[in-house]
């Protein structure tokens, strides 16, 4: 497939833009690129396809480039956006291939982001946890900073890992969103509990954080904490922790070629030898050779060139 083309100003090398206080006078996105507004405050009505989308803040909105939505009502609005083709993510995310049927499995065995909230098709706006709301707007803030400032020749890369754990927020916020319409579910209390600890984590985890700041987060005691994360996931809150450090780690190894010290220290390593101790338990390949061998993965399947990402 030829490459998307979009009216939208793109820098040269990278296909997303960011829009502060975005007002929504160029919501053109039909067979131009995806839409991700982060709104803050206020409320919209949008209408896409006959179909009327309320949204609330704070919330994600996502929309791809088959829809282009239009604003019906807002409120005291205060949205920012970025406009992005899925290739920012992965050179092998072509729009035709994010919206091919058998791009589930091409996801699930290359490690690419599904882009699900995207490609719904039918919710269109999903909860903004306010657990969450600093980790987005810092997000949000490192891409348009690498966009308009760069420092160095990893400005894209950079970008695109902040656009990367981004998205794994967005993601989670797609899921939770799922369980709650699910009316078969029932919310227990004890999910709760851990549903604050797994929120608190996904956006703190590059920070220092202890065992009693989950707890604290949780509003729960240790011991039962300890005991919903053994009984739900398998491992303690800790572990956790770790764990949801190397996923995001993989990610970036895989979709950016930020160096291993940088990724090291946003996912809250404290050198690169623990980050690379850590990273080999866990994985049994040192973060170069896994970075390595995906590459060379993606490369004999797909039969392209450059497929990290990086410009």
């Amino acid at each position: 497939m030829e490459p998307m083309t979009t009216s939208l100003p793109f820098p040269k090398s990278v296909p997303a833009i960011c829009r502060r206080h975005d007002a929504w006078d160029d919501l053109e996105i039909a067979g131009h690129c995806f839409w991700l507004g982060l709104l803050y405050t206020g409320e919209a009505y949008f209408e896409v396809n006959g179909q009327t989308v309320k949204a609330v803040a704070p919330c994600f909105l996502c929309f791809d480039d088959l829809h282009t939505p239009r604003v019906l009502y807002q409120h005291e609005v205060h949205c920012d956006s970025i406009y992005f083709e899925p290739t920012f993510l992965n050179i092998n995310m072509t729009s035709a291939r994010v919206h091919d049927a058998d791009y589930a499995r091409i996801a699930a065995e290359y490690d690419l982001f599904l882009l699900a909230p995207f490609t719904d098709g039918e919710r269109f706006a999903f909860p903004l946890l306010a657990e969450c709301l600093g980790k987005v707007r810092q997000m949000f803030v490192g891409i348009e900073q690498e966009f308009t400032q760069p420092t160095d020749w990893f400005w894209s890369c950079r970008s695109r890992s902040y656009f990367t754990e981004l998205i794994f927020l967005l993601e989670a916020a797609y899921h939770y969103a799922l369980r709650m319409e699910d009316t078969c579910y029932e919310v227990s209390s004890k999910n709760i509990y851990l549903q604050k600890a797994i929120i608190y984590i996904g956006s703190h985890f590059a920070e220092d954080v202890s065992l009693a700041d989950i707890v604290e987060a949780a509003g729960i005691n240790h011991t039962t904490l300890t005991y919903l994360f053994h009984d739900e996931l398998g491992m303690t809150p800790m572990s956790y922790l770790w764990h949801h450090r190397i996923q995001v780690a993989k990610k970036q190894l895989e979709l950016t070629a930020l160096p291993i010290k940088d990724i090291s220290a946003r996912c809250g390593f404290k050198t690169v030898q623990h980050f690379t101790r850590k990273f080999q338990t866990a994985t049994g390949e040192t973060p170069a050779l896994f970075r390595e061998n995906r590459l060379r993965a993606r490369r004999m399947h797909f039969q392209q060139g450059n497929l990290c990402g990086a410009p």
